[in-house]
């Protein structure tokens, strides 16, 4: 259901008030696992608007409560999202070591299957040297199995591999990928996916050398985003338009 708030077509003030009334409601009933998941939706609601301080500050305190409380799904969440808040200051580096901690911690929680791929999939995105990001997503389809994979969540790795493919110039992998994604995409309601289609979709056309049109699913992507209420990715798919 949060997934679906914060991907789909409602506001993310309003999802951080949800996670307010829930954290209200949570300790109001000594609900420790309520509390926690209402830190961790505030931060990722927080990550997706550009709150990039709040963001921190909310997910790390949504780690220390899922620990506390032996909840390695939320906390495996919690670490995989704070790892995007450092991709986006450019601390890669820490952003790995983060999703090194939180692969374990998914993998043997009750929803592997949803969090498995996301963990991936962000690893992708933080490995900067085109050639490591393509081994990386060869390196993730033999660790990803049947009992890991998600429909909604394909989308989450796909459209990083699709990226990361072309980037290294395997554009016939990229295209492959790229349809995962798009399959994925059709289960979601809103305009952050296909905001990262059309992202995707604009690496591939710079890899076959079509920069005019490359240019032009850029700003596709960045109008999707502005839409979606993601100025992160406005200003990535911005500052990319060169291409």
């Amino acid at each position: 259901m949060a997934e679906f708030l914060l991907y789909g077509r409602t506001d993310y003030q309003e999802v951080i008030e949800f996670a307010a009334s829930l954290r209200e409601a949570g300790e109001r009933t000594d609900s420790h696992r309520a509390v926690a998941f209402a830190a961790t939706v505030a931060g990722e609601a927080a990550l997706l608007s550009g709150d990039l301080d709040t963001a921190s500050e909310q997910l790390i305190e949504g780690i220390d409560l899922h620990h506390r409380i032996g909840a390695n799904a939320g906390e495996a969440l919690s670490v995989q999202r704070l790892a995007e808040v450092h991709i986006e200051r450019g601390e890669h580096d820490e952003a790995l070591r983060l999703l090194d901690l939180a692969l374990p911690l998914a993998r043997w929680s009750p929803l592997a299957h949803h969090l498995v791929q996301r963990i991936y999939g962000t690893m992708i995105r933080a490995t900067t040297d085109p050639d490591a990001a393509r081994l990386m997503v060869d390196q993730a389809a033999e660790a990803i199995g049947p009992s890991d994979s998600c429909i909604f969540c394909t989308v989450m790795i796909a459209v990083p591999s699709a990226i990361a493919c072309a980037d290294a110039g395997d554009v016939e992998s990229a295209l492959g990928h790229l349809t995962m994604a798009e399959m994925s995409a059709m289960a979601w309601q809103g305009t952050a996916w296909p905001g990262a289609l059309a992202e995707a979709k604009a690496h591939i056309a710079a890899a076959e050398g079509r920069h005019d049109d490359a240019n032009a699913l850029l700003e596709e992507a960045a109008d999707l985003f502005t839409r979606a209420g993601q100025p992160l990715d406005v200003s990535r798919c911005r500052s990319t338009s060169s291409v």
